[in-house]
C-alpha cells in the first residue's frame, strides 16, 4: 500500500465529510478514470484510497461504473487487501497501545471496508469467502457482521433463503442480534428492486420470526415498502400468531 497516496486520499475523504451534513464524495473526471483504469496498480490505490472514505452504496455504485469495474476485477483486488490487510491486523479484537497501533487501525479499517465492498461485486467465489468469515468463530465479530451484510446482497433468492434460515439460529446469534439482523435483511430487500424471487424469500423468512417486539417493528417497516406483503396470506396468519391470548372470563 502506498502510504503518501493514500494519507493524502484520507485528507480529502475527511475534508469531503467536513463540507456536509451527508458528506460530498469527489470522483475523477471520465478522461482521469479511463487513464486510471488502464494501470492496474493505480487502480487498486484508487480503491484503497476510496475504501477509507466510508462511502454509502449508491456512491459505490457510482465508483463501480464509473471506472467500468467489472464484478471479477473489483473482487480480485479486494481480496488482495483483505488478504495483505488481515496479515497485519489479524482477524480478532485489536488491543491498542502497540508500536505498530496506527499500522494496525489503518488494516482494520481497509478489512471492515472490503469486506463490505464485496456485497457490490462477490461471485461464487466471493460470496463463500464471506460464509467462511460468517461462520469463524475465531474471527471478531465487527468483522463478521459486515460479511452477513454482504452476502445478502449478493445472495440470490434460494442463497438468501438457506442464509436467513441458519442466521436466525441460535449459532449465530452471538454475531448480530434479531433485531439487527431484521435491519440488515431489509437493506438486501430494498437492493433486490429488480429480483421479486429475492424479495419474496426475504418476506418468507422474516415472517418467521417468533420475537413479537422486533416482528412489529420490522413489520411495519415491510409493510410500507410492499403492498403484497402487507396483503399476504403469510402475514396475516403471522399477525393471528403473534396475538396475545384472551383472557378467561371467570
Amino acid at each position: 500500500m502506498k502510504k503518501m497516496g493514500i494519507a493524502l486520499m484520507l485528507v480529502l475523504c475527511l475534508a469531503m465529510q467536513g463540507f456536509s451534513s451527508k458528506g460530498i464524495v469527489i470522483f475523477p473526471s471520465k478522461q482521469e478514470a479511463e487513464r486510471i483504469r488502464k494501470d492496474t496498480a493505480k487502480m487498486r490505490e484508487y480503491i484503497e484510497g476510496y475504501l477509507l472514505c466510508w462511502l454509502d452504496g449508491e456512491n459505490i455504485i457510482e465508483f463501480k461504473q464509473l471506472f467500468e469495474l467489472s464484478d471479477e476485477a473489483m473482487q480480485t483486488m479486494l481480496m488482495e487487501i483483505i488478504r495483505e490487510s488481515s496479515a497485519i491486523a489479524g482477524w480478532t479484537q485489536h488491543n491498542p497501545g502497540g508500536s505498530n497501533e496506527r499500522t494496525i487501525d489503518f488494516a482494520n479499517a481497509y478489512l471492515r471496508e472490503a469486506i463490505a465492498w464485496l456485497g457490490f461485486c462477490a461471485n461464487t467465489e466471493g460470496k463463500k469467502f464471506l460464509m467462511d468469515i460468517i461462520t469463524d468463530g475465531e474471527k471478531n465479530n465487527s468483522y463478521r457482521s459486515r460479511a452477513i451484510g454482504s452476502y445478502l446482497y449478493r445472495a440470490n433468492a434460494q442463497e438468501t433463503q438457506d442464509a436467513l434460515t441458519r442466521f436466525f439460529a441460535d449459532d449465530i446469534k452471538d454475531v448480530i442480534t434479531p433485531f439487527s439482523l431484521y435491519y440488515t435483511a431489509m437493506g438486501a430487500y430494498d437492493n433486490a428492486e429488480n429480483d421479486p424471487q429475492k424479495r419474496k424469500a426475504i418476506i418468507a423468512e422474516l415472517s418467521k420470526e417468533n420475537n413479537k417486539k422486533t416482528f412489529d417493528e420490522m413489520d411495519k417497516r415491510l409493510a410500507e415498502r410492499n403492498k403484497r406483503y402487507a396483503e399476504s396470506p403469510q402475514r396475516k396468519a403471522t399477525l393471528e400468531r403473534m396475538k396475545p391470548p384472551k383472557k378467561e372470563t371467570p
